[in-house]
């Protein structure tokens, strides 16, 4: 099966809230929601606006948001859907910088795929390092 194959077969979404520097969705795949959110951090030293992002498992009893490897499989259905949000997010607001962060080395194997794509396909460039915590920081900047 080819990479970009992987990424393409979505499940429904559904923006939950839309503003100049917050974006919140929705979407579940089987029974396990999850919860995308991007967000306006800061400017750079550059003036460059720095985008967030962030998914995961939306929480049943608190309903706050678990980031981090989710263990519930399906995890090309569910980077398909972040990957199609990115896509409506991207040609909306033309981000300048994205950035996120991946702790486990699964999910960091995925992250190193969506990335290609998404950079190939809106023409990023991409750097990777770590953050204040040690986690592996994958950022994107338009070239």
């Amino acid at each position: 099966m080819k990479l970009q194959e992987i990424f393409n077969k979505p499940t429904k979404y559904n923006w939950s809230y839309k503003s100049r520097d917050n974006w919140e969705g929705l979407f579940a795949v089987g029974e396990v929601e999850y919860v995308v959110e991007i967000e306006l951090e800061h400017e750079d030293e550059t003036n460059k606006e720095v985008w967030q992002m962030i998914f995961g498992v939306k929480g049943s009893k608190t309903h706050q948001q678990r980031v981090g490897i989710t263990g519930t499989g399906n995890e090309f259905q569910v980077f398909a859907t972040v990957g199609k949000m990115f896509d409506d997010f991207v040609k909306s607001i033309k981000p300048t910088r994205v950035e996120f962060t991946a702790k486990e080395k699964s999910r960091q194997k995925l992250y190193d795929r969506f990335i290609r794509i998404a950079a190939k396909k809106y023409n990023f460039d991409v750097s990777t390092g770590k953050d204040s915590y040690g986690n592996r920081l994958y950022r994107m900047d338009k070239k």
